[in-house]
């Protein structure tokens, strides 16, 4: 049993623990800053996650501390937690050029690691991870989901990248 689960929760807490591991379609909740937003939803991801055990459950945070707070957390569960950078990025990735798995964990790794998979001369790769990693920031604020690769261009032309 998770930490998580023993502590006590409030009644919107409890409802929104039990919409996570129960619920359908899309939720949204709001609280300020320490009021267990984090805690409750890794309560309810867990739950879920238990009863669904080939499910893949993810949670989106806004900045690297708040990924590594709900990692500790999460520990020893099957969760995943991303940043909204980390998660848009490799989705752009995936979705733009295909599976390219790199050694390294920095994202300038990763535009270097799909310049040599794609063969891009070393006299425009400076310029090639500039633009990209700017692409990724465009597309990132313009689309809710992954978008194809029409709809990337599309963002580039708009943004002169």
């Amino acid at each position: 049993m998770n930490r998580l689960e023993t502590l006590t929760y409030s009644p919107e807490q409890t409802s929104i623990i039990n919409w996570l591991a129960d619920g359908v379609g899309n939720a949204a909740f709001l609280a300020r800053a320490g009021c267990g937003k984090t805690t409750t939803s890794i309560c309810g991801m867990i739950r879920a996650a238990r009863k669904n055990p080939r499910a893949s459950i993810g949670l989106i945070t806004f900045a690297k501390k708040n990924q590594k707070d709900a990692e500790q957390k999460a520990a020893g569960e099957k969760l995943i937690v991303k940043t909204a950078n980390s998660y848009g990025f490799s989705n752009f990735l995936i979705k733009t050029w295909g599976y390219i798995k790199p050694s390294g964990q920095c994202e300038k790794y990763r535009v270097r690691s799909i310049c040599a998979a794609r063969k891009i001369a070393d006299d425009t790769q400076k310029s090639f991870e500039g633009d990209l990693v700017q692409l990724v920031d465009f597309v990132k604020g313009d689309c809710i989901t992954v978008p194809t690769l029409a709809e990337i261009e599309i963002i580039a032309n708009t943004h002169g990248v």
